[in-house]
């Protein structure tokens, strides 16, 4: 019998306050909840480990989450220009590493928020730096709404995975809290799913098995389409479990 697939959650990091009166390192339970919900083993990264393939090759699956804080400009090539913009450039670089790592390895990968934000920024694409700054923006995406309640409708782009995962329903309904979001995609990465105002909500590599970004919180389990991403992807990392045992199997 399999076990439960290992699944890698990037954490946060703060400084002193809130919690301790020292650096500390967290992540809302939606994350560990959803994951093992849906059949995976939650595991909790923090960004001290500077030998990274080591530390993939451990994980069946990688969850890049979100976060109150922003990519770096100058990881795509920018400089600020808005005063909004607030960085974690440690963390940052870590995640991309995370991505970098997880693609070239056909890892399990999704990326949630900010994690979609800088799964795109790895794939080489860029990112607008505060929504409300384009004029024909006119949905609120950080939603006044308490976040575990839907705050706007999505378009899901025909025949992609997520038509499929959503029974080929053409939309859907989501939650949102960010105010940066895709601009120019990334490499190979195509669209899933367009906000009505034009900002995309969700992309996927073709060439992976399982490499998607999503824009709003699918952790915290508030709709069926929620469910079905969460349990989409701990399936495609058990079928990565699965692959890895066969291939252990066969050197022994």
């Amino acid at each position: 019998m399999m076990t439960r697939p290992l699944i890698g959650i990037s954490m946060d990091s703060q400084g002193p306050g809130h919690y301790s009166k020292y650096d500390w390192s967290a992540l809302r339970d939606h994350y560990f909840n959803a994951v093992y919900q849906s059949g995976g083993m939650p595991v909790g990264i923090h960004h001290v480990c500077d030998d990274v393939p080591q530390l993939v090759a451990r994980f069946d699956g990688l969850l890049l989450s979100g976060g109150d804080f922003d990519v770096p400009p100058e990881f795509y090539g920018q400089e600020i220009t808005h005063p909004r913009v607030a960085t974690r450039p440690r963390r940052s670089h870590f995640e991309r590493s995370l991505a970098l790592e997880a693609l070239s390895k056909n890892l399990p990968l999704l990326g949630i928020c900010g994690g979609m934000q800088i799964l795109n920024v790895a794939c080489g694409g860029t990112l607008i730096q505060h929504i409300q700054d384009t004029p024909e923006v006119p949905i609120l995406h950080e939603q006044p709404n308490p976040r575990n309640e839907v705050g706007h409708r999505i378009d899901i782009v025909p025949q992609t995975p997520l038509w499929d995962l959503n029974n080929g329903q053409k939309d859907a309904m989501v939650n949102s809290a960010h105010h940066q979001a895709v601009d120019a995609l990334g490499r190979d990465l195509k669209a899933m799913a367009w906000a009505p105002d034009g900002i995309l909500e969700a992309f996927y590599h073709p060439a992976h098995d399982f490499c998607w970004g999503v824009e709003w919180h699918p952790e915290f389990l508030i709709t069926d389409l929620d469910h079905h991403v969460c349990d989409a992807f701990v399936a495609a990392s058990k079928k990565f479990q699965a692959r890895q045992a066969v291939s252990h199997n066969e050197t022994l």
